[in-house]
């Protein structure tokens, strides 16, 4: 992935994991480049139910804009419920400026 900044958002559960349950824990450990680069634990609340969307786990910004690598492990017992990522690309770029569709000609021939 080329880009100078990455967010990750996921869907957080809200509850608590039930004994012998679903795991509901987010333990989560980022390496970018073979370097450690955060980390996001939630444990979720007793008595708590449902998800929450779009939560931020991750905010890389500065980044050299070149290719990276960005690897995600999750921990025991946790989930990793992947909502989207975002990446900047700082390139320049050479974009025409509008585009407007080719114009169609139609013609219609009547015979008698």
């Amino acid at each position: 992935m080329l880009g100078s900044a990455i967010y990750i958002f996921c869907i957080q559960p809200l509850g608590e994991a039930a004994v012998n349950g679903t795991p509901t824990n987010m333990n989560l450990y980022f390496t970018l480049d073979n370097q450690p680069s955060g980390n996001f634990s939630s444990t979720g609340t007793p008595g708590s139910t449902g998800f929450l969307p779009s939560q931020n786990v991750l905010s890389l910004n500065g980044l050299s804009n070149e290719p990276h690598q960005l690897v995600v492990n999750v921990g025991d017992d946790s989930v990793f419920l992947f909502d989207r990522l975002i990446y900047t690309d700082d390139s320049v770029r050479n974009v025409p400026s509008s585009t407007s569709p080719p114009a169609i000609k139609s013609s219609a021939t009547t015979t008698q």
